[in-house]
This record gives structure tokens, C-alpha cells and sequence, in this order.
């Protein structure tokens, strides 16, 4: 009997490979772009209940985990073990939100900016407990090649429940 190398698969990086296909969002280290929009649609896709257990704190581009960074560098290195999975119907209504709020990108935004813009605001109402109208200022202070992002995303964390 012929024996394989045995393949490991790690849950986490499972579960994150079937977040970022449900939600479009690529599977890419290439460009800075690519990672912002990784790390903000998974923080944003717990704060609905799909809890990976990766821990935030507040970077440069926002909410960011070092943890789930070497993921999906795990998983940009080799996708093979974790392309047969596939959320059932209960987990992608969990992410329906999170779907509904890249919907919401207008269409002068490119995604990263979008997910950058809406994560961000939301880490610092949700985590950092700041008022909406702080947060959105704080926002434009800090990154202000955004700004203009600030008030759609207001209303789109608001109008999918978010906030």
C-alpha cells in the first residue's frame, strides 16, 4: 500500500479561505491592497459572528491581527488543501451583512480603500468605544486620503447593522 505525504489543514485558515471566496474578496499578498482588504474583510466578517478568535488592535490602515496576516500567507503560499470548502447556508447568512457592506462601495472606491474606510470606523466605535462623530473625524485625521469614504461608510454601517 502506497503511503502519501499527509496534508495538513488548518481550521483557521480554512474558515478564512471560505470568508474571503464568500465575500469576493482575492486571496493575495501581492499588493498592500490586497492584504488591507484580507484583514478587513475578516475583521468585519466577526464582528457578525464568525469568530476565528483572531484578536485586532488598531494599525496604520486600521484594524489589523498579526495572526491572520501569517494565514493568508499560509494560504497565498498553497491553496490546494482549502479549496474543497464551502460555507452552508447558515455561515453565508452570517456573512450576508458583510456581503451587503461591499455592495455598498461606491463606485469611485476600490475595495481596500472601501473595507479600510468601513473597517476602520467600525473598530473605533465597536472597540475603541468612541462616539460615530468622533470616529469619523479621528478617521479623517488619520487618513485622510479617505476622507470622502467616511460618510458612506457611516451610512452603510448603519443601514446593514452594523452599527
Amino acid at each position: 500500500m502506497w503511503k502519501g505525504a499527509e496534508v495538513r489543514v488548518d481550521p483557521k485558515a480554512t474558515w478564512v479561505s471560505v470568508i474571503l471566496r464568500e465575500l469576493g474578496v482575492p486571496i493575495s499578498v501581492n499588493t498592500k491592497r490586497d492584504r488591507i482588504a484580507m484583514q478587513k474583510a475578516v475583521y468585519l466578517a466577526q464582528t457578525t459572528g464568525a469568530d476565528l478568535g483572531y484578536r485586532f488592535s488598531w494599525y496604520l490602515n486600521g484594524p489589523y491581527s498579526t495572526s491572520l496576516a501569517d494565514t493568508y500567507y499560509q494560504l497565498d503560499e498553497d491553496r490546494a488543501p482549502y479549496e474543497g470548502y464551502f460555507a452552508d447556508g447558515e455561515f453565508k447568512n452570517q456573512l450576508q451583512p458583510v456581503k451587503e457592506l461591499i455592495g455598498a462601495k461606491p463606485s469611485q472606491a476600490n475595495l481596500a480603500d472601501w473595507l479600510e474606510a468601513v473597517g476602520s470606523l467600525d473598530f473605533m466605535i465597536r472597540v475603541m468605544a468612541r462616539p460615530m462623530a468622533e470616529s469619523i473625524e479621528r478617521c479623517k485625521l488619520d487618513k485622510p486620503h479617505l476622507a470622502a469614504l467616511f460618510e458612506p461608510a457611516k451610512e452603510a454601517l448603519i443601514a446593514h447593522g452594523f452599527q
